[in-house]
């Protein structure tokens, strides 16, 4: 069956499993799944469980994704969506920092614009760069 062929039938079961079976399936998939997949699984349980189910289980992931832009940026959407804005652009300016990909540095929109349009406070003065 494969590694992939394994979790794709862990995430059917998960879909069919109710109580403790489902507890024991999403407990295997959490651990057997690569920690950007994880980070993209706990994106979606904002459109199921809500934001702040969804924050918790990103905010599980930081020691192995402190690195990542796209973890900053999806803490970010979580914080606003929490109604947190300061620390949403402080999560976001940490994801502009660390945006290192250079088609996103270029003149058309890209992650980068995206990100630093929402670094803004609201008046749309330019917020400096975290320190870390």
């Amino acid at each position: 069956m494969g590694y992939h062929g394994a979790i794709a039938a862990a995430a059917a079961l998960l879909a069919r499993a109710t109580g403790a079976d489902r507890a024991a399936v999403d407990m295997l998939l959490h651990f057997a799944l690569p920690p950007v997949t994880r980070l993209h699984r706990a994106a979606a349980l904002r459109n199921t469980q809500g934001p702040r189910a969804a924050l918790a289980e990103v905010d599980g992931l930081a020691a192995e994704l402190d690195r990542y832009y796209l973890f900053h940026a999806t803490r970010a959407g979580l914080r606003r969506a929490l109604g947190h804005p300061d620390e949403a652009r402080a999560a976001d300016r940490l994801a502009l920092e660390l945006t290192a990909n250079p088609a996103e540095h270029g003149p058309a929109p890209g992650t980068r614009r995206v990100l630093s349009d929402r670094c803004r406070p609201p008046g749309g003065n330019q917020a400096g760069p975290p320190r870390r």
